[in-house]
């Protein structure tokens, strides 16, 4: 699979670049290399592997798909850890707690825009839980003052 760091974004004027590159490096992110490919070759769809077409994720029994707004990034398939900070007393910082280790992400998408300046970026993350898991990570959810997603390696 193509990495984000294995990639650099060259600027040439529009009559040296080559037609059928590829424009944005994040359409080859994530993406598998069909032949090998030599450092400082240009992108073209054609080095790469045709992608799968994108399907519903199968859940199993006792699985649900649950909608989180949550703070953070990852990549659907990626799995991921569920930090959840409490409102503090006062100016007292609240506490962090892991709600939920390990869990997969199902997809991911921009959430409405946050209200104030300094509020982070928003993502609607769709997490594979079982029931129980769903209702624990709702209440916790709920009581939040941030949610936040962590990848795992």
């Amino acid at each position: 699979r193509i990495a984000r760091g294995a990639l650099a974004l060259r600027l040439v004027p529009e009559r040296y670049a080559p037609p059928s590159a590829l424009r944005d490096p994040a359409e080859a992110v994530g993406r598998r290399a069909g032949v090998p490919i030599a450092a400082g070759t240009d992108l073209d769809p054609a080095l790469l592997t045709v992608p799968e077409e994108p399907r519903e994720p199968v859940l199993r029994r006792g699985e649900r798909a649950l909608d989180l707004v949550a703070v953070g990034a990852a990549a659907p398939g990626a799995r991921v850890d569920v930090l959840v900070t409490y409102a503090g007393r006062g100016d007292a910082p609240g506490a962090t707690r892991l709600a939920l280790a390990d869990v997969q992400l199902l997809a991911a998408r921009p959430a409405q825009a946050a209200d104030g300046q300094d509020a982070l970026p928003r993502i609607v993350a769709t997490l594979r839980v079982t029931v129980h898991q769903a209702v624990a990570l709702t209440a916790a959810a709920a009581a939040a003052a941030e949610v936040r997603l962590l990848a795992r390696p």
